[in-house]
């Protein structure tokens, strides 16, 4: 198990999926992301990875957007 102990960080810029200002990107496909308003263990992740989420059922889910669609917009299921 890896853990840090890092405070989080300020969320001054806008969120950027798949990219990061260091001008790296994914190489691959991304299925789903979702942003919560609570910490998650290695094992929660684990449980909660390919599951379609019911917002109902996660009142810290602050957004999810699922990719399952081959292209158009992806929007919010919050």
């Amino acid at each position: 198990v890896h853990t840090a102990n890092q405070l989080p960080e300020s969320l001054d810029q806008p969120l950027q999926i798949g990219y990061d200002n260091g001008n790296r990107r994914v190489k691959g496909l991304i299925d789903e992301v979702c942003v919560w308003n609570t910490d998650l263990s290695q094992d929660a992740v684990r449980e909660l990875m390919h599951l379609t989420k019911k917002t109902a059922e996660y009142p810290e889910l602050l957004a999810y957007y699922q990719f399952n669609e081959s292209g158009g917009v992806g929007y919010d299921g919050v």
